[in-house]
């Protein structure tokens, strides 16, 4: 099991700044329009 530990440190550092960029403009977004229909969708 110790090999696979550093695989997915490496595998999930690329995810985690993937996820951490598409969440940025998603928060700006919801906080300038106000309640836009494609959300309701999603929620």
């Amino acid at each position: 099991m110790g090999n696979y530990l550093p695989l997915l440190i490496i595998l999930a550092r690329p995810l985690m700044m993937i996820f951490m960029m598409e969440q940025r403009p998603r928060a700006r977004a919801t906080l300038t329009t106000p309640a836009p229909h494609w959300r309701r969708h999603s929620l």
